[in-house]
């Protein structure tokens, strides 16, 4: 899935006033760095709002997509996996 989002930040006191676009693929990154976010689709803005809005309550059904689909699934067996590997590995190696 690709999607791209619009991040602005509003300037500090002192600093240029500026904008940037960032699209990333990764919405944890989209929720620490932007204050504005628009979520586009096949080229078109779906849904725009504040970060903390648009978040908390998505308006469309591929915003939700998105943030459902970001959420990583977990495994609670991996961690015994990876000591069994390690533990094999120090036995062969």
């Amino acid at each position: 899935m690709r999607v791209s989002f619009w991040a602005g930040r509003r300037p500090r006191k002192g600093e240029l006033n500026l904008a940037y676009m960032f699209i990333p693929h990764d919405l944890a990154a989209v929720k620490f760095i932007a204050d504005e976010v628009v979520v586009m689709q096949h080229g078109v803005v779906i849904e725009r709002g504040p970060k903390a809005e648009l978040f908390a309550n998505p308006k469309e059904a591929y915003t939700n997509l998105l943030l459902l689909s970001s959420v990583p699934e977990m495994d609670p067996d991996r961690l015994n996996r990876l000591l069994a590997e390690r533990s094999g590995n120090e036995q062969n190696g």
